[in-house]
């Protein structure tokens, strides 16, 4: 069963097991900001083993639409956490509006076979509005400290992980996975790799100052 499963590991599933382990030793239940972060990284972790058993098990088809189904909870979760961050309404209403549109796009036009572009790019551009919107906001208002703040930090995350799926998600990814670098690797998912070694990285630093911060507040 090893064997079979080794040649479909690679470095976003380690990424993605170690960000989740790390969380989890400075996790505090209590606070809606990281419970609403550990459903994320659940959601993660998750789609990361579904997907991994569909490849070994040859059910690559499915994959697509487990993708479809994460990115439309990945973005929901994102978007429900700007909202508890930047206290703005508006953004709730943004959300239901982006999950009804999500769900006419999977059942009616993308579909439940493939990944759904639409869905993932539509979110992340709402996502990042939301960020340089409320951003020149606390600038107008010389609110330079929520630009130190670990809540900032947080809410940049997604950011890049977001915009680069974006863009890459706007091209012919048939192009760009037949477009070998080395080994066998396309440049689909080098770029995907380091993506996601960005995503990751800040989140690990945002649970490292975290905890820094309860420390100090226990003292």
């Amino acid at each position: 069963m090893i064997q079979e499963i080794l040649p479909y590991l690679n470095f976003t599933q380690l990424i993605v097991v170690l960000t989740f382990g790390y969380f989890l030793i400075y996790y505090n239940g209590k606070e809606i900001i990281q419970r609403l972060l550990l459903l994320i990284l659940c959601l993660a972790l998750f789609a990361e083993v579904l997907n991994l058993f569909l490849l070994v098990v040859n059910k690559e088809i499915y994959i697509g639409f487990v993708y479809s189904v994460s990115a439309l909870l990945f973005n929901s979760l994102w978007l429900l956490l700007s909202s508890k961050i930047f206290e703005r309404d508006y953004v709730l209403k943004l959300l239901a509006s982006y999950v009804v549109l999500a769900l006419v796009n999977l059942f009616f036009y993308e579909g439940l076979k493939y990944f759904n572009h639409f869905t993932f790019i539509i979110g992340a551009m709402m996502y990042v509005a939301i960020f340089i919107k409320e951003s020149f906001f606390h600038l107008k208002g010389e609110n330079l400290t929520f630009f130190h703040s670990n809540s900032y930090l947080l809410l940049f995350c997604p950011i890049v992980f977001m915009l680069g799926y974006s863009i890459l998600s706007s091209f012919n990814n048939r192009i760009i996975n037949s477009t070998i670098v080395f080994h066998g690797i396309a440049l689909y998912d080098i770029i995907g790799y380091f993506i996601n070694f960005i995503y990751y990285s800040l989140l690990i630093v945002f649970c490292y100052r975290e905890s820094k911060i309860e420390k100090k507040e226990y003292k």
